[in-house]
């Protein structure tokens, strides 16, 4: 239809004549009360807000003289905030002489990394003063 066409139908109706979408050939067009269709397009910007999750960075910290069970539920943990969508910090702290030979402990994280199964490493194992750790996400 004719722009001046269009132009002369939406005001017969008392409505505006708005491009909807403007990089089409030709580019399409509704006649439609303006104020009406902006609040529309306002009303569903808000709803895919909402809907919306940030992901969030969640920390959890493993001593050096764990055992097996509370690795086994640590680990569970974590299946659980990657479930939620979340990345985690997994920190395997040293405590007393450990301190003294970091790279014996790694081992401990590198099982656990084992245990999560598919996983994605954002942030490699990394020995950074008393700490060991690594970030992961849901792969």
């Amino acid at each position: 239809m004719d722009i001046s066409d269009a132009l002369d139908l939406a005001s017969e109706k008392g409505l505006d004549l708005v491009e909807v979408a403007p990089n089409s050939n030709p580019p399409t067009c509704k006649i439609v009360d303006y104020g009406k269709f902006k609040y529309e397009i306002i009303k569903k910007e808000r709803e895919a807000k909402k809907n919306q999750r940030k992901q969030e960075l969640k920390e959890v910290k493993l001593k050096n003289r764990i055992d097996k069970s509370g690795l086994s539920i640590k680990v569970q943990t974590i299946k659980r905030i990657l479930d939620e969508g979340d990345k985690v910090k997994i920190t395997l702290q040293l405590i007393g002489k450990s301190r003294a030979q970091p790279e014996k402990y790694k081992s401990v994280l590198e099982e656990v990394l084992s245990q999560l199964g598919n996983i994605k490493i954002e942030k490699e194992v990394t020995i950074d003063n008393f700490n060991i750790y690594t970030i992961v996400t849901k792969g």
